[in-house]
């Protein structure tokens, strides 16, 4: 049996016996399976894999997306790169690309140089949150749907001006928006699992059909405020050789503004996305990374 530690009472298992440059037996993998659907979150510290030992541990979990067409099946959350994603940009909390209908199911970063005082990733367990719900507000959300936007206009700058898209209060959409959109059952069933799961957030959510706008926005203010509870959560300090794998339909994610202009707040990490979807085929033409994540 793979040594697992826990990390918060809320979610995240560390993962202390494997040395990812080892081939995984067909037992371990399904052992690594069942702790990501458990805790959600899954690190591994001290690992010095490269971008294909990154690719065949996520393959574990499913098909690993070719994300940018390129071939490369990876990119960089960097805010000293140039091509590096999101630079020095606060992200609060979300699940990446929940104003679409498909979410990637799982998400890895692997710590490739990491400052000593580099920003860390906060995380909150969306299915832990649903389950405490007070029957009586669950009841009046079973059958609600969300309307869930992002903006991808005008680069870093743009989304940072509106980062919380929630107070867009966007009931329709014109034909040249600039917004992306999607609608979900709030009380969401796992794509994989079946567990429901509370999907709302910070950074997407405009608001709950079937509510006026005040009693819409009281709602989501408390769902959110659920959802994002000390208890409800769990933060990585990065190290370099970190590889951070977690479920992003059952969980969101969150990081403060970086500064690249500090060297001990550098972080340049790889992503490695489990997906059936580029992410052209997810957003369209929009130019990936751009905006919104």
């Amino acid at each position: 049996m793979t040594q697992a530690k826990l990390l918060s009472a809320a979610l995240g298992v560390e993962i202390t016996d494997l040395d990812l440059r080892q081939p995984l037996s067909a037992d371990q993998q399904a052992e690594l399976r069942r702790l990501l659907d458990e805790y959600q979150v899954m690190v591994f510290r001290n690992q010095q894999i490269s971008v294909e030992d990154q690719i065949r541990v996520l393959g574990i979990f499913g098909k690993v997306s070719d994300e940018t067409a390129d071939g490369s099946r990876h990119t960089f959350v960097s805010n000293v790169l140039p091509n590096g994603l999101f630079g020095d940009l606060a992200l609060i909390f979300h699940s990446d690309f929940a104003f679409v209908d498909y979410q990637p199911p799982v998400i890895s970063l692997y710590g490739i140089d990491v400052g000593e005082a580099a920003g860390p990733t906060s995380f909150a367990n969306c299915t832990r949150a649903c389950a405490q719900l007070p029957a009586a507000l669950r009841e009046k959300l079973e059958g609600k749907t969300v309307v869930q936007v992002a903006r991808f206009a005008g680069g870093n700058a743009a989304a940072e001006s509106d980062n919380r898209s929630r107070k867009l209060g966007l009931k329709a959409l014109p034909p040249d928006s600039n917004y992306r959109t999607s609608k979900h059952p709030v009380l969401k069933p796992h794509p994989r699992t079946g567990v429901p799961l509370l999907f709302v957030s910070e950074k997407h959510t405009s608001h709950i059909e079937g509510f006026e706008r005040g009693e819409s926005d009281r709602l989501v203010k408390e769902l959110l405020a659920r959802l994002y509870a000390a208890d409800n959560t769990y933060t990585h300090h990065w190290r370099k050789g970190d590889l951070v794998i977690w479920d992003n339909v059952a969980t969101q994610h969150a990081r403060p503004a970086l500064s690249g202009g500090d060297a001990a707040q550098r972080r340049t990490l790889r992503r490695v996305l489990v997906s059936d979807k580029t992410a052209r085929e997810l957003l369209g033409d929009v130019a990936y990374g751009s905006a919104d994540g």
